[in-house]
């Protein structure tokens, strides 16, 4: 659907990264684009758009590939689209990119649940190794190893993690394979379907992320002895957010979680830092001394049960003020947040403040550029100045009428 395109006469237009929803509609209306290659994160705020259906109106495919698909996402996508439109689905990564996928069209569909990553493509070898897990009701279990012409030769100056991940290939010694880490079950016809990952590695926002590489920052801050991550994950099962927890020594002084979101900040990029930190007396360990990570998102589920999801009403004494913040803490995922934060320290990105901005606009009418949430401005000042607009638009509005 992309290089075979350009063969053929097409051409390519670029979105910038910063570009907001609006003006990716725009470019996407004013170019009349034919097909549409972009994450599932970011599809699911365009469908959301006032002018979807004529953004989309050209559009006779869209690819993509990374990330978990489900079944609810091409419901969505459909409406919004041409009969005709197909919409591909793949599996990949930057090892071993384009080595499974397949169209979904309209007569696929299903009510609930995960897309299939799809079946093997030309020039893609996959096999299982049942090592870690064995044989299914409807298929092989274990682990997706990976081969075939597109395979990356390793990782550049880093010869330590390619012998970890790459092997030789077991019927050719001229040729080699690649440890996806993926959990999949490989139907009988060849179908992959993703379950999980057999190693802490977790894919947030299109993101891959080591679990241990946060873990090991956290451990950097002072005080802090013990450090693991809970992945929070949503109904469908996709990660959502990191919950870090930390605890101190025996009879020492206590991790500030101040300074440890503020270490994380300074050497972790945006999209691998907790949006939630938690300083507890101890961590729960497996019998071999790890971080008994499943005992942590059991406690992170227990207490975001008991957590509500709207702002403290004591920070915000405008209601207006109060329903703006609001709704930047549902987007954010945080319970709640001070005037002082900014939307970056409650693990907000550049897909949630698009989110954001969207959500704003949707109920009151007002623009909010996402970038301003990505700046180092107090979301005290960002929620003032909101609802000064929104004031003025109801003024603007009760004036005309």
């Amino acid at each position: 659907m992309g290089l075979r395109a350009l063969t053929r006469g097409a051409r390519f237009a670029w979105i910038d990264a910063h570009a907001t929803l609006d003006e990716i509609v725009a470019l996407l209306e004013r170019e009349k684009a034919t097909q549409l290659h972009c994450g599932i994160a970011l599809l699911r705020l365009l469908v959301q758009h006032p002018r979807a259906r004529q953004a989309f109106g050209s559009l006779v495919g869209i690819r993509t590939i990374g990330d978990i698909v489900e079944w609810r996402d091409l419901h969505a996508l459909f409406k919004q689209f041409p009969g005709d439109a197909v919409i591909y689905c793949g599996y990949g990564s930057t090892e071993a990119p384009q080595s499974a996928g397949w169209f979904a069209t309209r007569d696929l569909l299903e009510d609930d649940g995960r897309i299939p990553p799809g079946y093997p493509t030309p020039g893609s070898e996959l096999w299982i190794d049942r090592s870690a897990a064995g044989q299914g009701d409807d298929g092989i279990v274990g682990e997706l190893v990976a081969g075939g012409e597109r395979l990356s030769a390793g990782y550049w100056n880093d010869p330590r993690a390619t012998a970890a991940a790459f092997a030789t290939h077991p019927d050719d010694t001229s040729q080699r394979i690649y440890r996806t880490g993926d959990l999949v079950r490989l139907a009988p016809d060849g179908l992959v379907f993703f379950l999980g990952r057999v190693d802490n590695q977790v894919k947030l926002h299109g993101w891959r992320i080591e679990l241990e590489e946060i873990e090991a920052a956290a451990r950097d801050t002072p005080h802090v002895v013990q450090a693991g991550v809970a992945p929070r994950r949503d109904d469908s099962g996709k990660v959502e957010a990191l919950v870090l927890y930390v605890a101190g020594a025996r009879d020492a002084e206590a991790p500030d979680k101040t300074r440890v979101a503020r270490h994380l900040g300074q050497v972790l990029p945006s999209y691998m830092r907790p949006a939630h930190i938690h300083v507890v007396e101890t961590l729960a360990q497996t019998a071999s001394g790890k971080v008994d990570r499943p005992r942590l998102q059991e406690i992170d589920a227990q207490r975001r049960d008991r957590e509500t999801k709207t702002p403290v009403s004591g920070v915000w004494d405008d209601p207006l003020a109060a329903r703006i913040a609001a709704i930047i803490s549902r987007e954010a995922r945080v319970r709640d947040f001070s005037r002082e934060n900014t939307f970056t320290d409650l693990g907000g990105d550049s897909l949630e403040a698009l989110q954001t901005a969207l959500s704003i606009e949707k109920t009151f009418g007002v623009a909010l550029d996402p970038t301003v949430l990505l700046e180092d401005r107090c979301l005290g000042e960002i929620v003032d100045d909101l609802t000064a607009s929104v004031r003025d638009v109801v003024a603007e509005d009760t004036y005309s009428s």
